[in-house]
C-alpha cells in the first residue's frame, strides 16, 4: 500500500468562488489550487491508494472536523480496492469544532464547492480510473445533500457548477446525516443515487428529518437504538449528544455500503 498523507498551508476565506478547475498536480504543504494558481479554501488530509488505477472514494468529515471516524472509513474504502481521499474542509479556514451549530464557510454549499474542486483534482490523478463516490459523515451528509440536488447547485453564486461538474460524482453515502431545513435536507430529486444509514436514536441528527420521499434513487436503512458516531469505537466527551459505540449497526452499515459502492464503483 502506497499512503500518502498531505497536509497543506492555512488560507483564509469564505469559500471557494468559481469555477473551481483544479490544476493536475498537489505538492505537500499546499492548498488546491483553481485554473488561476489562486489557492482554496481546501485541502486533503489523508489519500490511501496504491499505484494500479482504480475508483476512488472522497470522504466529508462533519461538524467536529476531520476525526477517527473519517480516517476509518478511508481505511476500510481501500482494504475494498479503492482509492480513498480524505477531505478537510476546515483548516484552511481557520474553522474549530462547532458540533449542532451551522458556521460560515462550513455550510453545506461550502462543502459541495471543496467537494467539486476535489472531484476535478481527483479525475487529474493518475491513480484514478472510473467512477466517483462520495461519502458524508453528520454535516458532510448535509453536503452530499447540497451536491444531490441540481436546483440548487445551479442558483449558487457562490458554486456556478457546470454541466460536467454535476457529472463527476456517481454516488453518495450519507452517514447519521444533519437532514434538517436549517442546513440543507434530502431533495425529493437527487441528481445521483444516495446510501442513508440513520441512528434510531440519534438526539443530534435527529432521523425523522431525513424523508425521501420514497425515491427509488434513495436506499434507507435505519438502525434501531444507535447513537450519533455509532461507528467509533473510541471516547467522545461531547455533551450536545449522546454516544455509544454499536457493533452490530457499524458492521451491518459497512457491509453495505461495500456493496453498494461495488455495485456502482465497479459497474
Amino acid at each position: 500500500m502506497i499512503a500518502a498523507v498531505l497536509g497543506l498551508a492555512g488560507c483564509v476565506s469564505t469559500g471557494p468562488k468559481v469555477p473551481v478547475s483544479v490544476q493536475s498536480s498537489l505538492s505537500p504543504m499546499r492548498n488546491l489550487i483553481d485554473s488561476t494558481g489562486k489557492e482554496l479554501p481546501v485541502r486533503i488530509a489523508l489519500r490511501l491508494g496504491d499505484n494500479q488505477q482504480a475508483p476512488t472514494v472522497i470522504v466529508g468529515h462533519g461538524s467536529g472536523g476531520v476525526s477517527p471516524s473519517e480516517r476509518k472509513q478511508a481505511a476500510k474504502v481501500w482494504t475494498w480496492g479503492y482509492n480513498a481521499v480524505v477531505v478537510d474542509h476546515y483548516t484552511a479556514r481557520g474553522i474549530k469544532s462547532h458540533t449542532g451549530m451551522s458556521v460560515n464557510g462550513a455550510l453545506p454549499n461550502d462543502r459541495a464547492a471543496d467537494m467539486i474542486a476535489v472531484a476535478k483534482w481527483v479525475k487529474q490523478q493518475p491513480w484514478h480510473k472510473g467512477n466517483l463516490a462520495i461519502i458524508g459523515f453528520s454535516q458532510g451528509g448535509a453536503g452530499i445533500w447540497a451536491l444531490a440536488n441540481e436546483k440548487n447547485m445551479r442558483s449558487q453564486s457562490s458554486i456556478q457548477v457546470t454541466d460536467e461538474d454535476l457529472k463527476l460524482l456517481n454516488v453518495g453515502v450519507a452517514m447519521y446525516p444533519a437532514c434538517h431545513s436549517s442546513m440543507a435536507s434530502p431533495p425529493r430529486e437527487p441528481f445521483f443515487p444516495v446510501q442513508l444509514h440513520l441512528a434510531g436514536s440519534d438526539d443530534l441528527a435527529l432521523p425523522q428529518w431525513c424523508e425521501t420521499f420514497g425515491n427509488a434513487k434513495y436506499e434507507k436503512y435505519t438502525y434501531p437504538g444507535a447513537t450519533h458516531v455509532f461507528d467509533y469505537a473510541g471516547v467522545i466527551r461531547n455533551p450536545k449528544f449522546t454516544h455509544r459505540y454499536d457493533r452490530e449497526a457499524d458492521e451491518l452499515s459497512q457491509s453495505r455500503i461495500k456493496s453498494y459502492l461495488d455495485k456502482h464503483l465497479k459497474n
